[in-house]
């Protein structure tokens, strides 16, 4: 990859260099034309000059402005190639350095803290993080890295000096690894039952929550992750223009953008009663032990108290089914503790 752009920047002169010695050599061819006509008291012909065997007719003007042009075009060229390259020697050091690290901790690239309200808005971000704390694992949370390289999206982990991307194949991986024992106690069946409850909540739970979040609740979002002011007037244009679009089309793609209000409603409320039916009067959802469903379930019922207490989802949980705020509460404080909602980058049980 270096190699290739080294080779790219290395004609992107080669280029600059030959058009500047065709300037040269056309001003020469031109100047001597002129001197010839001279001597012989004949006037020049106009067909010769920059570019005269292409039949295109150019002023001295003219042409100094088309080399100026070409010059710059291929200056600008070379620097970006050279922006290229910094960025990607950059990278490289730090995945370098990421992968030394990742010997004794994880390095866990997910999102920014939302200062006093929730250590992510992201579900999976969260879910993720909250299993390595359930669990004892150390980590580190790394804010400004890049998306995955296999999915191109976050949540992923560097672990070992090998990307892991997808936050359930990282909790997977997490516990062969870490001979993580949350669900050493659950039955087949339990364990079946969880498994569903998990796929319900990062399938399909997940998707009402990224709808009344974008097209419902955008300005609570906004204050949220600390987008107010002059960053959400600067911001706001280009979100609506190319976010909002493709957010539309993803959840029209998977079918729940196809309801309305009402049949979204009533989406909302079921899966929000299956959840209180579950939990019933349990500290946790498959008993009084905590286990790794809880990372999963708590990850998107805590998204849920973030909206505006008139939504339908702080109503709903509010209101009609308490248990479920109730467990969310307990959950922060097993997870964080004292931590939330600001919890440290850096996290070590020791």
């Amino acid at each position: 990859m270096r190699k290739r752009r080294f080779c790219e920047l290395e004609l992107a002169m080669t280029r600059i260099r030959f058009t500047e010695k065709i300037c040269v050599e056309e001003e020469a061819a031109l100047s001597q034309h002129h001197s010839t006509a001279a001597n012989q008291g004949v006037p020049p012909d106009p067909s010769i000059g920059a570019h005269g065997t292409m039949g295109i007719q150019l002023t001295d003007q003219q042409w100094s402005l088309l080399q100026k042009t070409g010059i710059l075009v291929g200056a600008a060229a070379s620097l970006h190639l050279a922006v290229k390259l910094v960025k990607a020697y950059k990278a490289k050091q730090r995945e370098k350095k990421e992968k030394k690290e990742s010997a004794d901790r994880v390095v866990l690239h997910g999102f920014w803290r939302c200062k006093d309200i929730t250590p992510s808005v992201s579900p999976p971000a969260l879910r993720l993080e909250v299993f390595m704390r359930l669990a004892k694992i150390p980590y580190r949370l790394e804010t400004e890295g890049p998306m995955s390289k296999k999915h191109a999206k976050k949540p992923w982990m560097m672990w070992k000096g090998e990307e892991v991307a997808d936050s359930v194949l990282c909790i997977q991986r997490l516990t062969k690894d870490f001979n993580v024992k949350l669900d050493d106690k659950l039955t087949p069946e339990q364990l079946a039952t969880a498994h569903a409850l998990m796929r319900m909540t990062n399938e399909h739970f997940i998707w009402p929550i990224v709808d009344y979040r974008f097209f419902s609740d955008l300005d609570r979002f906004a204050e949220v992750v600390g987008i107010t002011g002059w960053k959400k007037a600067l911001l706001m244009v280009p979100f609506l223009l190319f976010v909002l679009p493709r957010v539309k089309k993803l959840l029209y793609g998977l079918g729940y953008g196809r309801f309305d209000k009402q049949e979204k409603e009533e989406i909302i409320r079921d899966d929000l009663k299956a959840f209180a039916n579950i939990l019933g009067k349990k500290k946790y959802m498959m008993g009084d032990s905590v286990t790794t469903v809880d990372a999963h379930v708590f990850a998107a019922l805590q998204q849920c108290m973030l909206f505006r207490e008139d939504s339908i989802f702080h109503t709903l949980m509010t209101k009609e089914y308490p248990n479920l705020k109730e467990y969310v509460t307990r959950m922060q404080s097993l997870a964080f503790g004292a931590d939330w909602p600001n919890a440290p980058l850096v996290y070590d049980p020791k």
